[in-house]
């Protein structure tokens, strides 16, 4: 009898760590990240390969109501291939819900390109307007949704402008290995301007101490343009840091800012 209490007590604490790790809230004050990256592009078609310098932060805080929270976010990365760099910049913000075993609410987002070398007088802009949502199904795993619309708008210099609207929809599953390394593959789709880009990758983020909150990531993202617009292939690394204070990775990603899932990838082959 002794033995089968301490058997279901057993039982019933790891039920309860289980079900804990597996929960989220809003953030309780300001939590934040920043990172930094690189990443080297070829095309299908030939030519020189492109590299891409960027920065990324993001920071989310609670609304002061049950399980609400916001996040404001900004990117910079610069593109240089051949003899045309370009400079892409994005804002972007989000409204969750976090009741607990997940986290969702809309999110918008602003992106520009501004084209210098051979390219100057060319820029493009975009906004994405959407949906998201992410779902702790266990411990171990997490998926995510989302999906919209969108609208951009080409500038070229002395010839005029175009503008077109389309949609994306997206989706993405982490899985831990072990609370301070996650893997994830995502897809992403995007139609705009009678055509689409696809993009569907694989990539890893491992926290090298729970004391010292900095993670190393990198992976591989395949991204096919319709219309017989051929594919990239992007191998990319980098650094991120998180201001939330010591605590496991998968923690960071669930009671912390949002991540990919409140935006939207491969929106730059557009243009």
């Amino acid at each position: 009898m002794l033995r089968f209490s301490r058997s279901l007590l057993a039982g019933s604490a790891l039920a309860a760590v289980l079900a804990t790790s597996a929960y989220a809230a809003a953030p309780n004050g300001f939590v934040g990240t920043i990172s930094g990256d690189y990443a080297n592009t070829g095309y299908s078609g030939g030519g020189d390969n492109a590299n891409i310098w960027g920065i990324n932060a993001a920071g989310a805080f609670g609304l002061g109501m049950n399980d609400i929270g916001a996040q404001v976010d900004g990117t910079y990365h610069r593109i240089s291939v051949s003899s045309i760099d370009a400079d892409i910049w994005s804002v972007g913000g989000s409204i969750f819900w976090a009741p607990g075993t997940f986290r969702a609410g809309p999110s918008v987002s602003y992106t520009n390109l501004d084209f210098s070398g051979a390219a100057s007088g060319i820029d493009a802009h975009a906004t994405t307007y959407g949906v998201f949502g992410e779902f702790f199904l266990s411990d171990a795993f997490t998926a995510g949704l989302k999906g919209g619309g969108t609208t951009g708008k080409l500038n070229i210099s002395g010839f005029g402008s175009g503008s077109d609207s389309g949609s994306y929809f997206g989706g993405e599953l982490v899985g831990y290995a072990m609370p301070d390394l996650a893997i994830k593959g995502n897809v992403d789709y995007v139609e705009i301007g009678g055509g689409h880009i696809t993009s569907y990758g694989v990539n890893a983020e491992y926290l090298f101490s729970e004391a010292t909150p900095i993670s190393v990531f990198g992976g591989y993202t395949r991204t096919d343009l319709s219309n017989g617009g051929g594919h990239g292939d992007t191998w990319m690394v980098g650094l991120k840091f998180y201001t939330d204070g010591p605590m496991p990775l998968v923690t960071h990603h669930r009671t912390g800012t949002l991540g990919t899932i409140a935006s939207v990838s491969g929106l730059q082959f557009a243009f």
